[in-house]
């Protein structure tokens, strides 16, 4: 067994040297074609999901795209968060990404998430837990849970 060389790509665009995103993507591919050239084995593509920076949302489709601009070298994602995504579509994007591949692609996914990625819907789940967790007395009236008539008369 050989060792083999990689590369990650974390796809972001940060404020202080924002482009276009088709530049963004552009790029990568670019750097991609140049990773097989250079004799690297493999290129990994990395999701995130609400960041500021716009971190790639679509590991699949890079991928795949990343595929169609390669000939020898191995595409995968490093990180596919599985929660988020519809499995028999990931099972389908993933086929046709190895297809385009010719055999090349592999699909990664991590054991499991962090707790900022755990939720598919994760801004809005963290806002509605903290309002779940915020003690009944901080909250407006309208916004306090409705007591039944026992707990009212218990004076709880």
């Amino acid at each position: 067994m050989t060792l083999k060389f990689g590369l990650l790509f974390a796809i972001r665009n940060p404020r202080q040297w924002r482009k276009s995103w088709a530049q963004v993507y552009a790029e990568t591919i670019e750097q991609v074609q140049a990773a097989e050239e250079l004799g690297f084995d493999s290129v990994w593509m990395s999701e995130h999901h609400g960041a500021d920076d716009g971190y790639c949302p679509s590991t699949l489709m890079m991928a795949g795209v990343a595929a169609t601009h390669t000939k020898r070298i191995t595409v995968g994602t490093r990180l596919l968060l599985l929660p988020l995504h519809h499995p028999v579509r990931v099972a389908e994007d993933a086929a046709v990404a190895d297809v385009l591949s010719n055999g090349r692609f592999i699909l990664g996914m991590p054991e499991r998430g962090d707790a900022r990625t755990r939720d598919a819907r994760t801004r809005d789940a963290r806002r509605g837990d903290a309002e779940r967790e915020r003690p009944e007395r901080e909250r407006p009236e309208r916004e306090r849970p409705e007591r039944k008539d026992e707990e009212m008369s218990a004076g709880a």
